[in-house]
């Protein structure tokens, strides 16, 4: 089968649409032919053709418009219409209906061709009024009109399906879950002595509180610093190891200084993935205090790496972490130094970390998560 992947970024960018597809796509291009169209790196004076192993990526010369709040730019790539009727595949797979509209949709339709979309992203609900306003105005004037005009509709997660998808679609659409490199993200009897000297010769010896994500308001992480500072006051021997970029690193420090914990925070970015499972392993306890959340790869991972998590209990992530952590509400910071001290206090339940890992190899291997996507892709094609 020939596919036709459509997204605005494609690896090596790191974010979490990105990773998703660049670990189903590697498996199904095995056995098909994959043609990514996205867009080329800021900067790039003209349109260019690389490959990632057997995926073969378009990248076309693209504007980047940076919206304020917005976690992503909005990308202009020149001449993705033609680009997309020349490739002529069997189905197009749209991953962000953010950037794609009715020029596009009408020309694969004019080819007579499938086309299949994933939501990985629900309609913004709680995160603030500004994004939350424009989320729900931009699915109601287009974004679910992509979605009915689609011949294939898959999401993240069962959230994802009843929060964005429009009614009369929902039957038809089909949950296929993230999943987790577990033979990489596991418990490692030894860490890497690069991480280990990063973490242990240039910070204070404590526990290390993890959160793997962007710096942004949606994520949360400005209640871990919070949770974190009160602990401090109360001579408890913490650090908060954040691994992520984004808008809000400026506050995070400054916040940090204020409440004289610069030294107890460590934020770091561009992490190679084979170092990530080190990172996690240096760590006590993960946090994953998101406002918003679909379905977070960071969570599967700590999961899979056999950590205490606390976690909201928002979106998708009760289906993915189900009994296997510490639920928190959104934006309550008590909550999270409460359930910090309870575990620093009292310990951790081994049982739950060791049937969170089984869930994780169970339900979250991306060969099974591969097959469940071509699998629909098929049947799509065929009808």
């Amino acid at each position: 089968m020939d596919i036709c992947v459509l997204n605005p970024f494609f690896y090596p960018y790191k974010g979490g649409t990105e990773k998703v597809l660049y670990k189903v796509y590697s498996r199904l291009s095995e056995k098909h032919n994959i043609t990514v169209v996205t867009s080329a790196p800021k900067g790039s004076k003209k349109s260019y053709e690389d490959r990632i192993g057997n995926i073969r990526i378009i990248r076309l010369k693209s504007n980047f418009i940076y919206i304020p709040k917005a976690p992503l730019p909005f990308v202009v790539m020149t001449n993705l219409d033609n680009t997309l009727k020349d490739i002529n595949a069997d189905l197009y797979h749209i991953n962000n209906r953010f950037q794609y509209f009715n020029p596009t949709l009408k020309v694969i339709k004019s080819i007579n061709k499938k086309i299949a979309i994933t939501i990985h992203n629900s309609s913004p609900k709680n995160i603030d009024i500004p994004t939350d306003k424009f989320g729900f105005l931009y699915d109601y004037s287009w974004g679910k009109k992509l979605i009915h005009a689609s011949d294939l509709i898959t999401a993240v997660s069962k959230d994802a399906i009843l929060s964005t998808v429009p009614t009369v679609d929902i039957k038809r659409s089909k949950v296929i879950y993230n999943g987790v490199d577990f033979r990489l993200f596991k418990y490692h009897a030894k860490s890497n002595p690069i991480v280990r000297n990063i973490l242990n010769n240039k910070y204070p010896k404590g526990i290390n509180i993890l959160n793997t994500a962007r710096l942004t308001t949606q994520k949360g992480q400005i209640y871990i610093l919070k949770a974190v500072s009160k602990l401090l006051k109360e001579n408890y021997k913490v650090n908060v190891i954040i691994i992520g970029t984004g808008p809000l690193y400026n506050k995070f420090i400054r916040f940090a200084k204020m409440h004289n914990m610069l030294e107890n925070l460590r934020i770091f970015n561009n992490i190679p993935e084979q170092y990530l499972p080190y990172y996690y392993n240096a760590s006590d306890i993960f946090v994953f205090p998101s406002l918003y959340e679909p379905a977070g790869l960071a969570l599967l991972e700590a999961l899979s790496s056999e950590l205490p998590v606390i976690s909201t209990k928002i979106g998708g992530i009760p289906e993915m972490m189900k009994n296997n952590g510490k639920y928190i509400e959104p934006s309550n910071y008590e909550m999270i130094y409460k359930s910090l001290k309870s575990i620093i206090n009292n310990g951790y339940d081994r049982n739950i970390i060791k049937n969170a890992r089984k869930l994780m190899i169970k339900e979250h291997n991306w060969d099974k998560i591969s097959k469940q996507y071509i699998e629909q892709f098929e049947k799509t094609v065929k009808f």
